[in-house]
């Protein structure tokens, strides 16, 4: 898939529901690579091994596309220390937007939320009218807490495709964004409540799940936020005790957001 295809994203399932969204880096041989990473099903350490050597073999040809493939590999074996190092590399080859998007994803997949927003927010402002990249960042700035920015990314999604439906989170973001206004509660402080839950996510060595972050409305000004992770019931409700003892214990949080903003590990693993 040529980069001026890049809109139309290959129809498969992959192991992990981020990495369909990754983007060739080029029309060379190494975009095969990035179509097998996209393509696999639960991938044995044999698979990525395979797809790791082949990528080695076309480093001297396209080294941003092989890093980025070694990227996505290490994103799958849950390495967040390789993710950063190979794309460190891609970016030295290829600084472009679509190095930042893959970097993205593949810091997403290893739940480093916070890391894995400024990559698409540096990839949109290098490809404002590209709907792929929009859509990316608007997932990415929700898990951050970032949803001022979120809702800002759908208004432009929106416009830059006004006959189809608005983004699924349109209406819910414009809600959520009201409620700072009106001085329900600070963005700040909402997003000292997530990482206090990824700090507590990162500690237990939880993954996050495929299904992707949920921001629902209770009731008008509270807001549930579900994290669902690849952990049994019993592992998520032993980190929403100690995320509610973190929250407990700080004045501060217990007055904004409160319970207007609460976070809810979600186990979907056995």
């Amino acid at each position: 898939m040529a980069v001026d295809d890049r809109e139309r994203l290959p129809g498969r399932v992959a192991f992990e529901r981020l990495i369909v969204s990754y983007i060739p880096a080029s029309q060379t041989k190494a975009d095969d690579l990035i179509d097998r990473l996209m393509a696999m099903d639960t991938p044995s350490d044999f698979s990525l091994r395979g797809l790791e050597r082949d990528a080695e073999a076309v480093m001297d040809v396209d080294p941003a596309a092989a890093h980025s493939v070694l990227g996505g590999v290490a994103s799958l074996r849950w390495d967040a220390n390789g993710v950063r190092e190979h794309f460190r590399i891609a970016r030295q080859h290829a600084d472009n937007y679509v190095t930042d998007h893959n970097y993205s994803i593949a810091l997403a997949m290893v739940d480093e939320w916070w890391e894995s927003f400024a990559a698409p927010d540096a990839a949109q402002n290098r490809a404002r009218d590209n709907t792929v990249v929009l859509g990316n960042a608007i997932e990415r700035a929700v898990e951050a807490g970032r949803f001022r920015m979120a809702h800002e990314y759908c208004d432009r999604l929106n416009a830059l495709r006004p006959n189809e439906s608005p983004h699924a989170a349109t209406g819910l973001l414009e809600r959520f964004v009201a409620s700072l206004d009106a001085g329900a509660f600070g963005e700040s402080n909402v997003q000292r409540v997530l990482e206090i839950a990824g700090a507590l996510q990162h500690g237990e060595g939880v993954r996050g799940a495929k299904a992707a972050t949920q921001l629902d409305q209770d009731e008008p000004d509270s807001f549930l936020f579900r994290r669902f992770i690849g952990a049994a019931p019993a592992t998520a409700a032993k980190l929403n005790s100690k995320l509610a003892d973190e929250i407990g214990a700080d004045d501060d949080l217990m007055q904004d957001p409160g319970l207007r903003f609460i976070p809810l590990f979600v186990g979907v693993g056995d």
